[in-house]
């Protein structure tokens, strides 16, 4: 990939990440319209989409974005009221420049069109259509000037501007955006702990920043609070990248008038640093020294092209591929230990497991680089809820809960359609019209709340409505007309809401864009089962529904429990697993045509591993059971034998295994031998017959 291909990938990616950012911020802004902290932060986002767009030559992107923040910028100025007609024209926009980004089609040209015809009839200025055309010369010329610029900012807010709902934080996440800056913190104002106020803003910034901008374009990050705070912004000369053009300590003091020059050269041959003389001798104070150096820093740091951040941009291909090297490394490391524990050398086993721990940090470290807070991908769904709700004639509040908590990314990308099939049903089917909720006694607006938690090595995610439940009698009579299930099977409430994960199954009365056409929830049960995952659903009819789903962290590497049945080993997920016992311990008997055991004060069916893969050798006196939980429900497997926790690199089995109803998966042993990973989620279903 050439230099240019790498300039456009990053601003592809930059770009979407800010279009996500967009999104979020303008249904936080249709919810609380009045709030110029999430107008202005529209306006920002819209603003940098616009810029970055013009750095790279993606001129209809740039001329499109410039047209819409033209109309948050009439809206900043009191001249137009925000309302959901423009939230609509903005979110439509936003889904506009991502088609943009990705694949050009001339219908978009269409889209483009019209929103430009909405644009003119909510504004009812021409000039917000023409502004873009007249500044476009302007801008380019910015963006492909060879000279950059360097600014000394001085920025002092108001004591009240959190009062206001500002944020300082924001103008320097913009000036960033913009070029290289340094900031120091002035906090000469800040009183004891005991006198802080949390609503007043004791701090100011002075602010060293090098960009292809002008004056003008700097000023216009600091309009929103320039009325109201000290904003000095110095020019403080040209930079084109030449080492000699550093300025050295003592010329900036000069320059900005803190010292006489000829107080200066009378100090020069002195042995000490310039400047630790002239805080000795009281000619400069501390701060103005230290404000000196960082501004020196600053510039060394442009001169270096080095723009230093905590994190960088990896292309997924190249993080998966790292994470298959770690897991032959871990399989390569299970083998030396076989060897080492075979050899009987104890100084080959004390390296073995030096080396154990070493890989085993390695692989936690690199399969972190794939862990991901869930929140980036909850903040899709907010889309989702608003566009259904509002076709629908439904009030819905969407709430998020547990954002922070990690998942591997390819297991959050699997789950983004299943997601969007479960939230999709607790609007359709879940949350009752405003009438009914109001004629039942509850609120007009439905609540459908999504969250994540960790629990021991899997990862919970819940979504969860205060509709009007699931009727057991209606899923039961569903049932027996589409022939799932007979009309005097006995069914428990679990039993009865799987039922809805059947392929075909539907209760939706008539077909329409949302449902009734028989599919969804059995793509989602067949994608978590894919993923190693569980899902199960609670539900009290008229009150609420709730849909939890559990996950393993990562596909790539997982903890299992290793058995064996006659010669051949099998692997299951450790998550999965609730109790070994023996099968000999236990008192055993038939119901229902299904052997049951009696286990923690509860019935618990089992079956063997030996019967159901058609092993036809005599079993071992002693047999042992393994208690597994799959969907919230409890069964035994009965193998020959346990031998301990195993860690796993999953390897997929290929197209040509993929009729292996039972296994998702394998792994390579220490020994070289081969062990199937057990999917408990199919060996559940055989219970059921």
């Amino acid at each position: 990939m050439d230099i240019a291909d790498q300039i456009k990938q990053t601003f592809i990616d930059e770009t979407e990440e800010l279009l996500g950012d967009l999104e979020g911020m303008l249904l936080d802004l249709e919810t609380d319209p009045e709030n110029s902290g999430y107008l202005d932060a529209v306006f920002r986002l819209m603003h940098t989409i616009k810029g970055s767009s013009g750095m790279v030559g993606e001129d209809r992107i740039y001329k499109f974005a410039h047209m819409v923040e033209d109309v948050f910028d009439t809206i900043r100025k009191g001249k137009l009221q925000f309302n959901s007609e423009i939230a609509n024209m903005a979110l439509e926009s936003r889904d506009i420049i991502l088609s943009l980004i990705r694949e050009y089609t001339p219908e978009i040209e269409i889209k483009i069109s019209n929103v430009a015809d909405k644009i003119k009839k909510l504004s009812g200025e021409e000039q917000i259509l023409q502004k873009a055309d007249d500044t476009e010369n302007d801008t380019k010329k910015q963006a492909k000037s060879k000279n950059l610029k360097n600014y000394r900012i001085k920025f002092l807010p108001d004591r009240g501007i959190f009062k206001r709902g500002g944020n300082p934080l924001l103008i320097m996440n913009e000036l960033s955006a913009i070029g290289t800056v340094t900031i120091k913190v002035i906090d000469s104002s800040i009183p004891e702990l005991s006198n802080i106020s949390s609503d007043i803003c004791y701090t100011g910034w002075e602010i060293f920043l090098t960009t292809s901008l002008g004056m003008n374009d700097v000023k216009d990050v600091f309009l929103f609070v320039e009325s109201e705070s000290l904003v000095e912004i110095t020019d403080i000369g040209h930079y084109s990248g030449e080492e000699d053009e550093i300025a050295k300590v003592g010329e900036i003091l000069i320059d900005r008038g803190v010292i006489d020059p000829k107080a200066l050269k009378s100090e020069i041959d002195n042995r000490k640093k310039i400047g630790e003389v002239l805080v000795e001798k009281h000619i400069v104070s501390e701060t103005e020294l230290e404000s000196a150096l960082t501004e020196q820093e600053h510039l060394k740091k442009v001169q270096q092209k080095t723009f230093s951040g905590q994190s960088i941009r990896i292309s997924t291909e190249r993080v998966d591929a790292f994470v298959d090297l770690i897991g032959e490394l871990v399989t390569l490391q299970a083998q030396f230990n076989q060897y080492a524990l075979d050899s009987g050398n104890y100084e080959l086993t004390n390296i073995t497991e030096a080396l154990q721990r070493l890989t085993e940090e390695l692989r936690d470290s690199v399969l972190g680089i794939r862990m991901i807070p869930l929140g980036q991908s909850f903040g899709l769904f907010r889309r989702l809820v608003r566009d259904l709700s509002t076709e629908l004639g439904k009030k819905i509040q969407f709430m998020t809960e547990g954002e922070e908590t990690e998942l591997d990314k390819t297991v959050i990308d699997k789950m983004k359609e299943p997601l969007v099939h479960i939230i999709r049903n607790s609007i359709d089917h879940g949350i009752e019209t405003p009438d009914v909720r109001k004629a039942n006694g509850k609120d007009e607006t439905g609540i459908i709340k999504l969250s994540a938690q960790h629990s021991g090595g899997q990862v919970l995610i819940t979504v969860e409505d205060d509709g009007k439940g699931i009727n057991r009698n209606t899923i039961r009579e569903t049932a027996i007309k589409k022939g799932l299930i007979k009309p005097d099977t006995q069914l428990t409430d679990d039993a009865v809401y799987a039922l809805i994960f059947k392929s075909g199954f539907s209760t939706a009365e008539k077909v329409s864009q949302v449902s009734g056409r028989g599919v969804g929830m059995d793509v989602v049960r067949k994608e978590i089962d894919n993923l190693q995952g569980n899902v199960y659903i609670t539900s009290e009819e008229g009150k609420n529904t709730k849909i939890v789903i559990s996950l393993p962290l990562t596909l790539a590497i997982i903890d299992g429990l290793l058995i064996r049945v006659e010669n051949d080993y099998y692997i299951l997920p450790l998550p999965c697993v609730e109790a070994c016992i023996d099968k000999n311990d236990t008192e055993r008997k038939k119901e229902s045509g299904r052997e049951i055991i009696k286990y923690r004060d509860s019935i618990l069916p089992f079956m063997s591993l030996r019967k159901i893969l058609n092993y036809t050798n005599t079993p071992p006196e002693r047999e042992q059971i393994v208690v597994v939980n799959s969907d919230n429900t409890k069964y035994g497997l009965v193998v020959d034998q346990v031998i301990g926790d195993y860690q796993t690199v999953i390897k997929n089995l290929g197209k040509v295994f993929s009729g292996l109803k039972y296994f998702s998966g394998a792994t390579i042993m220490g020994d070289g031998r081969i062990a199937l990973i057990i999917n408990v989620n199919s060996f559940m279903k055989e219970t059921e017959k």
